[in-house]
């Protein structure tokens, strides 16, 4: 079985660092980066890639869509364009304006915004896939404590979340009216429809990577998701971002449970794709283990923060998900030679990505330089090598001296071709809690 394509492809990626869009260059001999700086790139890092770093005049701060919009209205990146990047196409995760004269590789907006929204996607899919019992509200509803009170004697404790907003930001698990209230008013200025669901107890989140294709849709392995871990992040950050990663390995999940959301994933993607939708996206589920049942939470119709987990260990394999994202959304012919439908069901080695976030209630400034490379698992520095192997972790920085960070904001990820081994009387305990806090201590103030 071979994957046949052009690999002269002209093929760019844009991103706030270098890591956002690093992986491609191992399939695209022409492949470019656009960043706002070198995270801490070395200079043997630096020759594997085709990097083009914005000037420090030129840059904003704000997050990577803020981030994405200085780059490309820039006069720089304009003649980036007319020049040595002329005639390229533009990769990004999240799908973009099309009214400019950038040739993107991206999904259509309309398209992923009608399924990515949790409201529109439940009014879609209310009697076809099972969610947790759930409510909509519009911002002209008058909610008050009896309002909370019902739903409250119903459902017990409550999910309560902005619409569009993603990564569990605009996301508050309340219990009693007076959190109920607060959850309420902070997303009042977002003046959009909220959704209240029944929070269920003593399950896990998880995850399914897909991909849309002319071939049929492929499934990765279930993930098991890492949500507002203490040893990542923090959780008394109100709103904030609270995915810190995933861990895949098949033992943790019974067969039963992985065909039900392989079923589920492939399910949506046929109607996704009847819309015209092709390429990655990922369905977020919640498996209630106590009664065996498994909740269909949000879909992300687009690459999304566990992609660079598949462009490093699936560098070498013969079908890369990010891979078939690209031939797909640009409209690049391809052919898989040899192709059976039992591929469709994609192979994945155990391995876990973890995504460090500022733990810092307060905008900070970054302390200190942290090399990209690998590392031993106590924390200690060995090479800028960017293999990922068994023995050793992969950390990729996301930032550098003098940097402002905001609170909950992504500093930097680890991978490791390993189980995550967190301790259930203690869940900041682990095998990756050395390098974790090594990480810590140099990139934040005490």
């Amino acid at each position: 079985m071979k994957l046949l394509y052009d690999k002269g492809i002209k093929l760019a990626g844009i991103g706030q660092t270098p890591w956002q869009r690093f992986g491609p260059q191992n399939w695209f001999e022409n492949y470019a980066i656009v960043s706002q700086d070198k995270s801490m790139m070395t200079a043997k890092q630096l020759q594997q890639v085709r990097l083009y770093v914005m000037p420090k005049e030129n840059r904003k701060s704000g997050r990577s869509t803020a981030a994405l919009k200085s780059i490309i209205t820039s006069d720089w990146f304009k003649s980036l364009q007319s020049n040595e990047l002329r005639g390229y196409s533009f990769l990004t995760y999240r799908p973009v304006d099309h009214t400019s004269d950038i040739s993107w590789i991206t999904n259509s907006a309309d398209i992923s915004s009608k399924y990515e929204n949790k409201a529109s996607f439940r009014d879609i899919f209310r009697n076809i896939l099972p969610f947790p019992p759930n409510e909509i509200i519009s911002p002209n509803d008058n909610i008050n404590q009896d309002s909370f009170s019902r739903l409250n004697k119903k459902w017990g404790d409550l999910v309560v979340q902005d619409e569009s907003l993603s990564g569990g930001t605009g996301t508050f698990i309340v219990k009693d009216y007076e959190e109920f209230k607060k959850a309420l008013e902070a997303l009042k200025p977002l003046n959009r429809r909220v959704v209240i669901s029944q929070k269920i107890q003593g399950g896990r989140d998880a995850s399914v990577q897909c991909c849309a294709t002319k071939y049929g849709i492929f499934v990765g392995p279930v993930q098991e998701q890492i949500i507002s871990s203490p040893l990542l992040s923090n959780s008394l950050i109100a709103g904030g971002e609270k995915f810190n990663g995933v861990q895949i390995d098949g033992s943790k999940f019974s067969t039963i449970i992985a065909k039900e959301m392989k079923s589920i994933a492939r399910k949506i993607g046929a109607v996704m794709s009847k819309d015209g939708f092709s390429g990655i996206y990922s369905i977020d589920f919640f498996m209630d283990i106590a009664n065996n049942n498994t909740y269909v939470l949000e879909v992300n119709p687009r690459m999304t923060g566990v992609t660079p987990l598949y462009n490093i260990v699936q560098a070498n394999c013969n079908l890369p998900l990010p891979l078939l994202h690209i031939l797909e959304v640009g409209g690049f012919d391809y052919t898989i030679e040899g192709f059976k439908k039992d591929l469709l069901d994609v192979d994945f080695p155990t391995s876990s990505m973890l995504v460090l976030r500022s733990k810092n209630p307060d905008t900070i400034c970054i302390d200190d330089n942290v090399k990209s490379g690998t590392y031993l698992l106590d924390g200690r520095y060995l090479s800028d090598s960017l293999e990922l192997d068994e023995s050793h972790a992969l950390v990729q920085t996301y930032v550098s001296k003098g940097t402002l960070v905001a609170p909950g904001d992504k500093i930097a990820i680890v991978f490791v071709k390993s189980k995550v081994s967190f301790s259930c009387s203690s869940p900041t305990t682990s095998n990756v809690t050395n390098l974790v806090e090594h990480l810590y201590s140099r990139l934040t103030p005490v």
